[in-house]
């Protein structure tokens, strides 16, 4: 540390160029190098002074190690031409053809560019050169002295025009980058001010009386040396800080017996460097910083890139060990958070992030926007009740399932939204596991009595799994068939006076009605299955058996589905994210 006061102090200059590009000081930097006047410092410089701007001294570098290239680059990129026309005349004079061609390229000099190609024996090149620039006489003149034949002329394809490069913004050439006024260091103004003076004092009195002591030797200007202060005289620098009162008994030399030292002075020093010393000034942070510092949601994190932190924010709020999932929904919100700005075609495009508050001007309050609203997944939720309704049970799966990952993913606006979400976790989950009781219902095989018993079993657990009215309707009706013809009478009659409380519509009215009054006329079951609609139970979404109420279970942490104890640890088959018996912190919307 402190490499800007060491530079002061320290005479070996390659330690001084070391230090020198360590505190950012160019110009000793530059200094030093002229002294040690070696390729690997000029080199090392030229980087050094391009990342702060200082376009002259990397110019200097480039000249110094003859790097042509980096020079004519340099030239260019800075807008001035009329040195990349003098670096064109340098390899004409060296002979250099591939970088005599590059820079002809660069200026759009057609006659050099076909002046190269002819020496290079590049005739059939030269010629279509001639004609993209609109030198007709030239490519005539080309094409009989080199013999080009008709053949080969009429394979060549059609010219469009010349290739032009891009100008320049500004005519006039780029100067170093400006850079912040920054104030001297206490160390840079002692030092600055005991060098003025020390050269002051350092210089020959040619107006004293007397012989000069010296003799020959003061015809000397090489050496500069002081005069002794006399007795009563005082040796001046900065403020007079080292004032010498003569003294008859001390020898001249002015030494006090009675020097008071103030201990105070090295703290003074120090406050004075820490308060007027340079101080690099703040960058602004960056948007997508803030956004996953200042912000609890889990969305906010993904929108910022921060991919680490959001997963494990789910991790901690709702238990989620399974990611691959949500991989493209984390993709998509990433990239939907900021818009690109694209430029020149060798420039990369400029990224803004996207605010949801852009009136906010508390930086602190700053919030990214957030594609998946509580009206998408309102969207997503018709979209899923739809597809039950058509008998798609697949599809609705699909569309349920996407709509349960989406949810911790979502930025609510208000608490409501943030409600109503919660409430929507429920609605998934139960969906999610009816159809899986479904689906498993109609895998069973009914040819033998224990697939069949199954089969009803299945039927009447999908009729408590807590759907909207019109689909439970649905769900009733396909257990009091499927009872009905295989005879099982009472439980047919159990569903027919459910679905009767529903209000269905007429024909499905009478259908429950001519039920249960057969039913009521043969009160009997043909097979007989495990279920007792009078005693509260829960689905187990991983075996798909009652757990009544009373009866040890366990949670997802994230969708709640239950499970018998023994699938603790295991992944939920519902949301297929947390991690079935890990209770989270719960999770944040707004």
């Amino acid at each position: 540390g402190y490499s800007e006061i060491a530079l002061h102090f320290i005479k070996d200059e390659r330690t001084r160029f070391e230090l020198s590009l360590e505190c950012g000081n160019v110009e000793a930097a530059l200094a030093s190098a002229k002294e040690l006047n070696d390729d690997g410092c000029w080199i090392k410089l030229a980087a050094h002074a391009l990342d702060h701007g200082n376009v002259q001294v990397v110019e200097v570098c480039h000249q110094r190690v003859k790097n042509l290239d980096k020079l004519t680059f340099l030239y260019l990129i800075t807008g001035d031409l009329e040195k990349v026309k003098k670096m064109q005349k340098v390899a004409d004079m060296r002979g250099d053809y591939g970088s005599l061609y590059q820079t002809s390229l660069l200026i759009d000099d057609a006659t050099e560019q076909i002046k190269v190609l002819k020496a290079s024996g590049k005739f059939v090149l030269a010629y279509l050169t001639a004609k993209n620039h609109g030198l007709d006489e030239e490519a005539q003149s080309i094409a009989e002295s080199c013999e080009i034949s008709p053949e080969v002329l009429a394979k060549l394809p059609a010219t469009s025009g010349p290739l032009k490069p891009s100008q320049p913004i500004s005519s006039q050439p780029h100067g170093n980058w400006p850079l912040l006024n920054v104030s001297k260091s206490v160390f840079d103004r002692f030092f600055a001010t005991y060098e003025a003076n020390n050269a002051k004092n350092t210089q020959f009195d040619d107006d004293e009386d007397g012989e000069d002591a010296t003799g020959a030797w003061g015809d000397d200007d090489d050496n500069n040396f002081v005069d002794a202060p006399t007795g009563s005289g005082t040796f001046y620098t900065e403020d007079n800080l080292y004032g010498v009162e003569g003294d008859e008994e001390d020898g001249g030399w002015g030494m006090d017996p009675e020097l008071q030292i103030d201990e105070d002075i090295g703290r003074e020093l120090v406050s004075g460097l820490q308060s007027t010393g340079f101080t690099m000034p703040s960058s602004e942070a960056n948007p997508l910083e803030i956004w996953a510092r200042n912000s609890p949601l889990p969305a906010d994190h993904i929108t910022a890139g921060s991919f680490e932190t959001a997963m494990q924010l789910l991790n901690r709020q709702i238990g989620v060990v399974n990611f691959a999932p949500l991989k493209p929904l984390f993709l998509s919100l990433y990239q939907s958070s900021q818009s690109y700005l694209v430029a020149n075609s060798s420039l990369p495009s400029q990224a803004f992030a996207i605010r949801r508050n852009p009136e906010e001007t508390n930086r602190s309050q700053i919030r990214p926007i957030n594609v998946h609203d509580f009206q998408s997944l309102l969207a997503k939720l018709k979209e899923g009740y739809r597809l039950f309704n058509a008998n798609k049970p697949i599809e609705a799966t699909e569309v349920f399932s996407n709509l349960l990952h989406s949810i911790p993913l979502l930025v609510a606006e208000s608490r409501s939204d943030a409600e109503e979400a919660q409430q929507m976790i429920q609605i998934c989950r139960e969906y999610i596991l009816g159809l899986n009781i479904d689906r498993a219902r109609r895998e069973t095989p009914t040819s033998d009595p224990e697939g069949l018993k199954r089969a009803l079993e299945l039927a009447a657990y999908f009729t408590h799994c807590q759907l909207d009215p019109k689909h439970s309707i649905i769900t009733i009706n396909l257990a009091m068939t499927l009872n009905f013809k295989n005879k099982n009478f009472v439980t047919a009659s159990l569903f027919s006076r459910r679905l009767l409380e529903l209000g269905p519509n007429p024909k499905l009215s009478t259908q429950a009605k001519q039920i249960q009054q057969v039913s009521e006329r043969t009160p009997r079951d043909e097979v007989s299955i495990n279920y007792d609609q009078y005693n509260p139970f829960v689905v187990c979404a991983k075996s798909l058996v009652p757990i009544y109420q009373g009866s040890p279970s366990v949670q997802c942490g994230y969708c709640k589905a239950s499970y018998l104890p023994e699938y603790k640890d295991q992944l939920c088959t519902i949301c297929e994210l947390s991690q079935i018996g890990l209770n989270g912190t719960g999770l944040k919307l707004n």
